[in-house]
């Protein structure tokens, strides 16, 4: 008997194809210059993808998070939070979310393109230092964020670009991993020498990066999947399989919502009786 084999790249390569079309109708949608609507294709689009991916004990949206003081976050593209137990605090008429803090899992940055003279990374670096340092989350939550962007075309990026604001910026203010579905994967990883004495990316420290050891055998790497001009779907799988791994190690995420409203649950007078 003929044993058959599935191979999941060729179906991740057909959801990234998904991604690359919808950056294609957003260059589209840019010449007409309607950029808003253009930026917006994409980030549906990714989300969309994350969101069929993941069980239903999970939720994948956009917004901010918003924590027990009051004290919201800049707007997140993706946001990937506890489903069954809780909910956004608010939702607008255009899907964004307001997101209790506890709840959330991870959360990310969605680019079509990267753009060097933009910085996107340092930007993305600051959000994520503003969240940790403006926003207090309740002491009951134990697990990491894993914070992670996601660019469909990687154009002008080089590694070198990258080497002194990497080395000068500590690792819970850098994302978990960066996805250039055309290009590989920027994560901090453990090599391993193989039979030959090449160096192998063996494991990969996502939402524990700042527990992991700063030796020779650990290093920010840009690590590329799958074959060349046939990437996109091995580095969306990859990007499948960071999300999953980290959402198995965390614990679950509830939040108590009385100090959420404590805040804004005034009174004026009442009366005793009884």
């Amino acid at each position: 008997m003929n044993t058959r084999r599935l191979d999941l790249s060729d179906v991740y390569r057909v959801e990234a194809q998904r991604i690359v079309e919808a950056r294609q109708q957003a260059q589209t949608l840019h010449a007409t210059g309607d950029i808003r609507t253009a930026g917006g294709q994409v980030e549906s689009t990714v989300r969309e993808v994350i969101a069929g991916r993941l069980p239903p004990r999970y939720r994948t949206t956009h917004g901010h998070i918003l924590d027990y003081n009051g004290c919201v976050s800049s707007q997140l593209d993706v946001i990937i939070a506890e489903n069954l137990a809780s909910k956004s605090l608010f939702e607008a008429s255009d899907g964004t979310e307001y997101v209790p803090y506890e709840s959330v899992y991870a959360l990310g940055e969605i680019k079509s393109t990267y753009y060097k003279s933009q910085e996107p990374i340092q930007h993305f670096s600051g959000v994520l230092h503003s969240l940790h340092t403006n926003l207090t989350r309740q002491t009951n939550i134990r697990h990491r964020l894993l914070t992670f962007m996601v660019f469909c075309s990687a154009s002008d990026f080089a590694v070198a670009d990258l080497e002194e604001f990497y080395r000068n910026t500590a690792r819970d203010q850098l994302p978990s991993f960066i996805c250039f579905l055309d290009l590989g994967t920027v994560v901090f990883t453990k090599f391993l020498p193989n039979g030959l004495s090449q160096p192998v990316p063996v494991q990969y420290h996502l939402a524990t990066a700042a527990e992991a050891p700063a030796s020779e055998n650990h290093k920010w790497s840009l690590i590329k999947w799958g074959r060349e001009n046939d990437r996109a779907g091995s580095n969306l799988m990859f990007l499948h399989l960071a999300l999953v791994q980290h959402l198995q190690e965390c614990g679950v995420a509830v939040p108590n919502l009385y100090p959420y409203f404590a805040l804004s649950l005034n009174w004026d007078t009442g009366e005793i009786f009884g």
